[in-house]
């Protein structure tokens, strides 16, 4: 690597620790200055043991439970320029330990996490703990051409930090159209991969990690773990949601242009007006969509909530 490069690192970058502490890019053989230069600082890869916190007194910190293709790495990217952070844990055993042990004093965290385990990695302290949820035919489609697009030639480097089981799938997705249903059907059955990341992805994300379908019980589960955090959030509101994010757990109210990144490179989407393509991710999302529209509701009643008592507070500030 040139010297100009070089130089863009931190005064402390170790690359012994960061390898150790973010073994997928280990398994991968890449050069790990180029890794971070080009994706870790943007991801919030550690790179040394000492973390300083920079929230302001009475602040807390947070802890986002990332749902894939949910504005999660956009949501990563506006809390990184503000705070200590670290993101993508969900690999990341002695990052998670020293969490749960409260060794480390982050700002700010994230992972492609279950909720259950999240509660216990993050017992030690009390953290501000929000998630985002997106429109589910869009988060399904979106997550299956994100998942498809790791098979392709470009993407091959990155692949190689994923388990064998995954890169298979990587491979499977290559041979199927968004708009070959039965195809992408009977994957999702066979296929214990694809089950957990299609079926009903965001349900999942709020229960244990299991195989079977998502049933009815999972669903109300997944009701009642959405107690378990202070903020649900929403793509498809995400400026405002994640000022609010930051007002509510302490940070005041920063105002910046919540940035856009991590775009499926695939193009295309699944031919709906075709009903029984339109019916296939219907099915493929169907808890998640009342989830989502659970989620929405609350989040209007909400607000209504507080308009009423604005209003009670100080006659005419809202219209």
């Amino acid at each position: 690597m040139g010297g100009a490069n070089q130089s863009r690192l931190p005064t402390d970058f170790d690359i012994e620790q960061y390898l150790e502490l973010n073994p997928d890019i280990k398994k991968a053989g890449v050069d790990p200055v180029r890794h971070y230069l080009d994706h870790g600082r943007e991801e919030g890869r550690q790179y040394s043991l000492v973390v300083t916190p920079r929230r302001p007194q009475k602040a807390k910190p947070m802890f986002f439970l990332h749902i894939p293709k949910t504005a999660g790495s956009s949501m990563n990217l506006f809390c990184s320029k503000r705070m200590s952070f670290t993101t993508h844990i969900e690999d990341r055993q002695e990052i998670k330990e020293r969490i749960r042990q409260g060794i480390d004093d982050y700002d700010f965290a994230s992972g492609h996490l279950y909720l259950p385990e999240v509660l216990t990695i993050i017992s030690a302290r009390k953290w501000f703990k929000f998630t985002f949820l997106r429109e589910p035919i869009q988060q399904t489609v979106s997550h299956l051409k994100w998942v498809k697009s790791l098979g392709t030639q470009q993407r091959k480097t990155e692949a190689m930090g994923y388990r064998d089981s995954l890169r298979d799938l990587f491979d499977k997705l290559q041979e199927i159209s968004l708009d070959d249903i039965d195809a992408i059907g009977d994957l999702v059955e066979s296929h214990y991969e694809a089950r957990n990341l299609f079926d009903n992805c965001q349900t999942r994300y709020l229960i244990s990690p299991k195989e079977p379908p998502v049933d009815c019980r999972d669903f109300t589960a997944a009701l009642l773990s959405l107690r378990e955090f202070d903020y649900v959030a929403f793509c498809e509101s995400a400026t405002q949601d994640s000022a609010e994010i930051l007002r509510l757990a302490g940070w005041g109210n920063q105002s910046s242009e919540f940035p856009h990144t991590n775009s499926s490179p695939l193009e295309g989407q699944p031919n709906f007006a075709d009903p029984a393509i339109l019916a296939f991710y219907r099915n493929l999302a169907s808890f998640d969509i009342r989830l989502y529209t659970y989620a929405l509701r609350e989040k209007a009643s909400r607000l209504q909530r507080w308009r009423k008592t604005l209003s009670a507070l100080i006659p005419g500030a809202v219209r």
